[in-house]
């Protein structure tokens, strides 16, 4: 400890350096002593710690908010929607939608437009296709029980993953959606004859 002292006395750049040290040690415990302290039960910006799980949601969202707003539609992604969407028409009864929209989304708004009150979660993280299509839908491409009829609505949405174009949900509904599929993500209208 002596010699390190005496060090410290001779060496100027080793007492500048010694200095900077202290005042930072200073001002960070003065800085952390006038900060408002947290009482027993507020636990500051950070939350409580059993609460980290239900964080985690919106920062997740927020992602894959932005990867979805830089994609774009490329040529090929748009030829295999077409054909999804075309087969999946005619599958249902309507080879002719009135309309066939596509938008790139998050899996978790997907859901909440395409199946109101479905599970988001399971799609919280993904990045999805949601194709809507309007017209007369016999759901002859779903499964039923046996002595059910066979569900019929005017939509008709697919929600399809972005990365491997599987089908990851479709639903057919009466009316549509009280939340717009094309006010979710960049959107694009589907032709085909």
């Amino acid at each position: 400890m002596y010699r390190l002292v005496q060090s410290v006395r001779s060496s100027p750049r080793i007492s500048v350096l010694l200095l900077a040290v202290v005042v930072t040690t200073v001002f960070t415990l003065l800085a952390a002593a006038l900060a408002p302290s947290a009482s027993a039960g507020d636990h500051g910006k950070r939350g409580h710690p059993e609460l980290a799980s239900t964080r985690r949601a919106p920062r997740v969202q927020r992602r894959v908010q932005r990867q979805v707003d830089k994609q774009v539609f490329s040529a090929a992604a748009v030829a295999r929607l077409r054909v999804i969407a075309r087969n999946l028409a005619a599958d249902n009864g309507n080879r002719a939608p009135t309309s066939v929209t596509a938008v790139i989304t998050s899996g978790a708004k997907a859901m909440r437009s395409a199946t109101p009150g479905g599970n988001e979660r399971s799609f919280d993280g993904v990045t999805v296709y949601l194709i809507t299509m309007v017209g007369k839908f016999k759901g002859y491409g779903f499964r039923t029980p046996p002595g059910v009829a066979t569900p019929t609505g005017t939509v008709l949405s697919i929600i399809i993953n972005e990365r491997t174009f599987r089908i990851m949900a479709m639903s057919l509904n009466p009316k549509q959606s009280a939340i717009k599929p094309t006010s979710l993500g960049r959107s694009i209208v589907l032709h085909w004859k």
